[in-house]
């Protein structure tokens, strides 16, 4: 936990980990999970994050491959599926719960990037812990990135009418939803524009298809309602209506390549076009990487080429060659931070 190499953060924490059951192998020979009886009875005791796959972003998570590999300080060897979830004890790794306190720089710091706070297999009752952490540490900001955003919803929601954030939601948390093609953003995006946030954000990473935010269904107008935020919205009958909420809405987009062996190509107008999207809305847009593909124009050479239905072609030339230029141009933007 700590430094880390992604772009749009300064430090990574993950402080919600799993323990691998004492009698895991076991548990894993009586439900019938056959392939994991020996890893499980192998690794009892063992502590690393857990997660559960649920779109095919998660095809080829990085934390899921480091997971598997049984690193020493982060690993139970466990596949990322709901059967793990029955192997595994789900605990709070106090000594990195505190870690954010002795932090005194202000940094932006991802939250949970080994797992997802929202995830199933989390109580509320640890979830509340980590947002107290991140109450206590004003001059941090803390980004939340979950592929749960129903949850997510109902536990914000839960938590604002007890009174727990009052007077509002905490300003120093950023919460946002990962996407990867057009299905994930209709499903995911409006469950994010009804939660109570400061900032939200959306990582369209990794981009396997095209994203067309102006057709994202509305979010429920009922919590702007309640809000006195109504006029964020706007009538239903304005023809820009999807540019006009989401300027005040959604404030950061995010968009990246898969890296990796058995890495997906990314087709370069999918990032065009976000980059026009946000610029005509008004949306911070950061520009991560290419990935391990890149437009044949930008680069020569020859190697492993992908030709996509419109005809544009990408060829695998490796992440650090691809870059992360669009039109001669690195996009490295953030939202504005409330003061």
């Amino acid at each position: 936990m700590g430094l880390t190499s992604i772009e749009w953060t300064d430090r990574t924490w993950s402080p919600l980990r799993a323990q691998v059951k004492a009698d895991a192998g076991k548990i894993a020979a009586e439900k019938g999970y056959t392939s994991l009886i020996q890893v499980a009875t192998k690794m009892a005791g063992g502590i690393g994050p857990h997660c559960e796959h649920v779109s095919d972003g998660c095809k080829l998570c990085y934390s899921g491959t480091n997971n598997h590999r049984c690193l020493p300080s982060n690993g139970t060897g466990l596949p990322f599926d709901r059967r793990s979830r029955d192997l595994i004890d789900p605990v709070v790794d106090e000594k990195i719960l505190l870690q954010p306190v002795r932090w005194q720089k202000p940094q932006r710091i991802f939250v949970e990037n080994q797992s997802d706070l929202f995830g199933e297999w989390h109580s509320d009752e640890a979830i509340d812990r980590v947002f107290r952490i991140m109450a206590l540490c004003p001059w941090h900001t803390f980004q939340v990135l979950t592929k749960r955003p129903d949850r997510m919803a109902k536990y914000l929601y839960r938590r604002e009418s007890s009174g727990a954030f009052a007077p509002g939601p905490l300003s120093n948390v950023w919460l946002g939803v990962s996407v990867e093609n057009q299905e994930t953003a209709d499903a995911r995006i409006p469950l994010l524009l009804q939660t109570p946030a400061a900032k939200r954000f959306v990582s369209y990473e990794p981009a396997l298809g095209p994203v067309d935010f102006m057709r994202i269904p509305r979010p429920d107008d009922a919590y702007f309602r309640e809000r006195g935020e109504v006029g964020a919205i706007g009538p239903k009958s304005e023809p820009d209506d999807y540019v006009y909420w989401q300027k005040r809405l959604l404030h950061w987009v995010i968009i990246g390549g898969e890296s990796g062996p058995g890495a997906r190509p990314m087709n370069p107008e999918w990032v065009r076009s976000t980059r026009d999207q946000c610029v005509e809305a008004g949306v911070a847009f950061f520009f991560k990487q290419w990935g391990e593909w890149v437009s044949v124009s930008e680069v020569a050479g020859t190697g492993k080429h992908h030709t996509f239905p419109d005809g544009r072609t990408v060829r695998r030339v490796g992440k650090k060659k691809a870059g992360a230029s669009i039109d001669g141009r690195e996009w490295r933007e953030f939202p504005e931070v409330r003061s």
